[in-house]
Order: C-alpha cells, then structure tokens, then sequence
C-alpha cells in the first residue's frame, strides 16, 4: 500500500514540475507558445511514465499479497473435522419424533453453554 501512494505522489510531481519549470522559463513574450507546448508535451510524457511505473508498482504489490495468502493459507494446514453421521429415526411414530426433538434440544442448549 506504501508505494502505491508513493507512485501516486510521484505522479502528481510529475505532472505539475514539468510545468513549473517551463513556465519559469518562459519570461519572453515570443518564446511563451513554445514554452507551452513543450510543457505540455512534457507533461504528457512524465504522467505517461508514472502511470506505467504505478501500474508496474501495483502488479508487483498484488502478486506480493498473493504468495503471502498462499503461503498462510498452506501454513494452516486444517484437518477436516469428522463428526458421526446421526443415526436415522427407526419409525416414524410421535414418541420417537418427540424424543429426536428432545435430544436435539439438548445438543442445542449444551452448544450454547459451550459458547
């Protein structure tokens, strides 16, 4: 993240110097339009380059974050937990229903007391 606003700073610089300079240069009335345009011209070219070397910056920063997730991610290493499959409900008569719920329940108010 640091040089990306780095090469957003530099950007910017680039940009405005080249005119800075020129138009310091430029205290002749008949060499003012030329002074213009090679201001222009090199201010077009500074911010050409900056955008490259941004977008430059920014791959490179990108591909760093990326080996870094995936070296944490193969870091972690998490073995699947395996819990037994419950059994089915044998019949389905209300009795046994009723105490699925209340088994269920129980599992349900021992989680939230683990919680």
């Amino acid at each position: 993240m640091r040089s990306v606003q780095k090469a957003i700073g530099v950007l910017f610089y680039g940009l405005f110097s080249p005119l800075l300079a020129h138009a310091q240069e430029a205290n002749e009335p008949a060499q003012l339009p030329a002074a213009i345009e090679r201001s222009e011209l090199d201010a077009s070219a500074a911010v050409g380059h900056d955008i490259e070397e941004l977008g430059a910056r920014t791959e490179n920063a990108l591909k760093n974050e990326a080996e870094k997730d995936i070296a944490q991610l193969k870091g972690l290493s998490l073995a699947p937990t395996v819990e037994p499959t419950p059994s089915p409900i044998a019949d389905d008569s209300l009795s046994s229903i009723e105490e699925a719920q209340r088994s269920l329940e129980a599992q349900a108010h021992a989680l939230d007391q683990v919680k």
